[in-house]
């Protein structure tokens, strides 16, 4: 066997070779210094001397010496392909993370041609690393094909939320993440926000990395490449000295969980059981006892009450877990994940208190428990909007949720899907109180105010408010991509009352008065029904004097617009209807 002949199946066609990557001709010409290089070796491979895994060591070696980037680049191409025929895979993944840290904008399709032999041959169970790289290079190379298509799709429209946030999650899976910040950017929601403060230079290294490990993309093939993303962030942030102590611990367990080396500097410094260590905060006479992922016992136990001052991180191992009263407050620090099959608990009067950028990651189920006398509370170690991520709970999760006080989030409860009861809770100084995305549901007997952005959104389904009261957000108290039906509640003294976007909302026995910038926002073809709601004196008074065919002053209609949207207003209330609005929920001291 030549090695000539080697290296040629190694050949790359650079169509579009970037700026650190070698060309064509490079490539041409460190092909005969290589070929040069490894003949003696090659010999002894052909003779049966040594094994296809020690050439591959070879080639290794000669790394350290090549002067040029082309050169570098063929000697760990060739190292892959001979330690994938010799079946070391992990010695494979090895050296193609050492060609992608010396070869800087490989692009992905370069990449996938030098995985492509070693992967088609083995399973994720027989070499489940470099089987993961090579699963993330296809998905990269298949995002450049959904990016053309979502584009001619947002051409056409270009205001559907939804596409737009596919689009800025493919470009990202494409390996281009500056690219993807700025599409990001224009998102308003639900990672706007977090995009325009990183492009702005506003977030640190572990807000970025626990933004992306956290984030859960529409489409399942990009979820390993945001966690490979977040990864990176990780190791500035503990380079940086930003991740110290229990938190490093955590780190290198999500990093060994998608195959990532976990080297000595970060590990934190162990105590026996690297997940329980005191934590001195801000009492350094009162230990705390941190409990990381709930791992206090060697055993996981069917259910646990945590104990006073415990701190919520890492990964849920107890079937269930309680917070109570008694034991309260408790503390959310990072992100703190409920799997599938686990369940957590807050009771009665239970206190949690939420750190700077800390989530509650639920996949598997959450049950609020409050009561009027002795509701729960979940807000923020500052009293301070988008100071904590909030509540996630994802496709296939669920929360019940009554008697709370949720407060200071970016997000007070995002539910992903059916599956959410929600009552009786107060969602005050968030960025946005609540935010159910696709599915369909009710939310009862909830009180929304201060929330800067929006009260209540629902994005790609069908839900219904009942007796709720919006009053003194400062955005939107209802925003609607898709359809949202208002029972009986009270829309008032807002930035603006209901907006919507893509599907026809209703509302019937309603009051809806008094809205700074509208009452109701018409942005789609559709009709609205509002038959049968109260819309204040002055507006009374204009109905009953011209008509309930009036356009009032307060409602944007579609057709100002030359669009063909209606707002049905008959049958007007003329004076407050009784029972209306949220009446029995949490008091906010």
């Amino acid at each position: 066997m030549n090695i000539k002949v080697l290296m040629a199946g190694m050949t790359v066609v650079m169509a579009f070779a970037v700026v650190a990557m070698p060309s064509k001709s490079e490539l041409n010409t460190a092909q005969k210094l290589v070929a040069e290089l490894m003949e003696s070796k090659v010999a002894e491979f052909k003779a049966k001397k040594i094994s296809a895994e020690e050439i591959g060591d070879a080639s290794m070696g000669y790394v350290k010496e090549a002067e040029t980037e082309a050169v570098k680049f063929l000697l760990l191409k060739g190292a892959i392909g001979f330690y994938a025929r010799g079946e070391n895979y992990d010695k494979a993944a090895d050296a193609f993370t050492m060609l992608k840290k010396s070869v800087k904008d490989i692009p992905p399709t370069v990449q996938e041609d030098i995985l492509s032999k070693a992967a088609n041959r083995i399973s994720a169970k027989k070499a489940p690393k470099l089987f993961a790289m090579y699963k993330t290079v296809k998905v990269q190379v298949g995002a450049a094909t959904v990016i053309k298509q979502l584009a001619l799709q947002l051409n056409k429209s270009p205001n559907d939320f939804k596409l737009r946030r596919k689009y800025a999650e493919a470009v990202a899976a494409s390996g281009d993440w500056d690219a993807a910040i700025k599409e990001f950017s224009k998102v308003e929601e639900p990672y706007g926000g977090y995009a325009k403060k990183e492009a702005a230079g506003k977030v640190n290294n572990a807000a970025q990395a626990e933004f992306w490990w956290a984030y859960e993309p529409l489409s399942d093939n990009y979820d390993d490449i945001f966690k490979m993303h977040a990864a990176q962030f990780y190791r500035n942030a503990i380079a940086g000295g930003e991740i110290t102590g229990i938190k490093k611990n955590i780190v290198a367990k999500r990093l060994a969980s998608i195959g990532e080396d976990v080297s000595a500097e970060f590990a934190a410094n162990s105590k026996g059981d690297d997940d329980v260590e005191t934590d001195n905060r801000d009492n350094a006479d009162e230990g705390k006892t941190i409990v990381v992922g709930n791992e206090v016992e060697e055993d996981p136990q069917p259910s646990q009450i945590l104990k006073k001052g415990a701190v919520l991180s890492g990964t849920q191992k107890a079937d269930v877990l309680e917070l109570t009263k008694k034991e309260s407050p408790y503390i959310l620090s990072s992100v703190y994940i409920v799997p599938k099959d686990k369940e957590l608990k807050l009771g009665e009067g239970a206190v949690l208190v939420c750190e700077s950028g800390s989530k509650l990651d639920v996949q598997g189920s959450l049950e609020v428990a409050g009561s009027m006398a002795n509701p729960v509370q979940i807000k923020g170690a500052k009293a301070k909007v988008d100071f904590w991520q909030g509540i996630h709970v994802g496709r296939g999760g669920r929360c019940d949720v009554m008697y709370a006080i949720i407060s200071d989030a970016h997000k007070g409860i995002q539910k992903d899907g059916s599956g959410s009861k929600i009552s009786n809770c107060s969602f005050v100084r968030n960025r946005e109180g609540v935010l159910l995305w696709e599915g369909s549901g009710t939310i009862e007997e909830c009180y929304f105010t201060k929330n800067e952005k929006c009260g209540f959104a629902v994005h790609c389904g069908r839900y219904e408010a009942r007796n709720c009261t919006f009053t003194d957000n400062p955005g939107d108290a209802v925003h609607g991509w898709s359809g949202v039906k208002l029972e009986s509640c009270v829309v008032m003294k807002n930035g603006a009352g209901i907006v919507n976007n893509q599907a026809g909302v209703e509302g019937h026995n309603c009051i809806i008065m008094n809205n700074k910038k509208c009452d109701i926002n018409v942005n789609i073809n559709s009709s609205w029904n509002f038959s049968g709601c109260y819309w204040g004196p002055v507006a009374t008074q204009m109905l009953e004097k011209r008509g309930d065919g009036v356009n009032l002053p307060k409602i944007i209609d579609a057709k100002d617009d030359g669009n063909k949207g209606v707002v049905d207003i008959s049958e007007f209330l003329k004076k407050p209807p009784k029972d209306c609005g949220a009446t029995e929920y949490p008091r906010v001291k």
